[in-house]
């Protein structure tokens, strides 16, 4: 007993934002969808891109193709919030 069992990922997954921007991010999102009485996941994908951009981050090529954020690249729990 007391022995603790650590679970952790066995894959690197790059991140765009740090955990102090996701959270930024995350706040402005819930602000700006009761402003807009709810966000689609597509807008919260295009100010994820817009708030990348902003802050001169690293991210995926394809992110400026589509003017928004992948859906498989950009994880925020803030859009299960939100929907």
């Amino acid at each position: 007993m007391g022995d603790t069992t650590e679970m952790v990922t066995t894959y690197n997954f790059k991140s765009v934002f740090t955990q102090d921007q996701e959270a930024a991010f995350s706040d402005y999102i819930k602000v700006r969808a009761k402003m807009a009485y709810g966000l689609t996941r597509e807008d919260v994908r295009k100010a994820a891109y817009e708030f990348a951009l902003a802050n001169n981050l690293k991210f995926p090529n394809q992110w400026n193709e589509k003017r928004m954020a992948g859906e498989k690249l950009f994880n925020i729990s803030v859009l299960d919030e939100i929907s």
